[in-house]
């Protein structure tokens, strides 16, 4: 059963979304070659703590992390181990967090690189052309949600 949020628990809900949004910004930012997935989920943790946030995955159903990552071949919920993200890595960042009592959930995709511009996207052209594919999809599936239409 969904139940429909008031305007004020939407309002949470977006302020929620932002500070997400604003801990996956700072993880991706931080994401070198030679990073260990660990260490991302170490900064999750401290991000939240200092944005006065919950974690959403950590323990729960048992997983160990506050924050999935997920790379290559990997689809999701990757466990943030001690392998070390490598230049050209497709790296996926999926992460919840309770914000005054609800929980928000997004997730991004980036290539881990130490280029930029256009040596970036000439390099990683194709790579590029996936997640622009993905991400066109979800905007896609967003356009025909509206009220009383089934998934």
């Amino acid at each position: 059963m969904i139940i429909i949020k008031s305007a004020e628990e939407q309002k949470l809900m977006r302020s929620g979304g932002k500070v997400l949004a604003n801990i996956l910004k700072k993880i991706k930012e931080s994401t070198t070659p030679g990073t260990k997935k660990s260490d991302l989920n170490k900064m999750a943790e401290d991000l939240c703590r200092q944005y006065k946030v919950k974690p959403s995955f950590k323990n729960y159903g048992g997983f160990p992390a506050s924050i999935c990552v997920s790379v290559n071949e990997e689809v999701v919920h990757g466990i943030p181990d001690d392998d070390l993200i490598k230049e050209g890595d497709l790296v996926s960042l999926d992460m919840g967090v309770l914000y005054q009592g609800f929980h928000t959930d997004s997730a991004l995709s980036f290539i881990c690189s130490e280029l930029s511009g256009e040596d970036y996207k000439k390099k990683y052209s194709k790579e590029l052309k996936l997640i622009n594919v993905c991400e066109q999809s979800l905007y896609s599936g967003i356009e025909l949600i509206k009220n009383g239409v089934h998934l």
